[in-house]
């Protein structure tokens, strides 16, 4: 039985999209906030009327974001100024 290849960048079995990592720096500039944003966020957590981070993993000293989280996150904060027919 011939063993299976999978193709660079060719989406895993399933359709299932492939998480795509990003450290803290790339995380910040994906979500247009700053490195400092993230990390007090993880500091402080969910604090008053702050606008609570994305969210993330922690392996050993490493902080990670998943792609999909940080989208996810962006589209919570979607403002939709549509009038609304009453």
């Amino acid at each position: 039985m011939a063993a299976m290849k999978r193709q660079v960048g060719a989406e895993p079995p399933g359709g299932a999209r492939a998480r795509e990592w990003k450290n803290e720096e790339a995380a910040a500039a994906h979500i247009g906030m700053s490195v400092s944003y993230l990390r007090m966020d993880r500091l402080r957590g969910n604090v008053g009327n702050r606008t609570p981070g994305p969210a993330y993993y922690k392996i050993g000293r490493s902080v990670r974001y998943d792609v999909r989280d940080l989208d996810t996150w962006l589209e919570g904060r979607r403002v939709d100024r549509t009038p609304q027919v009453a």
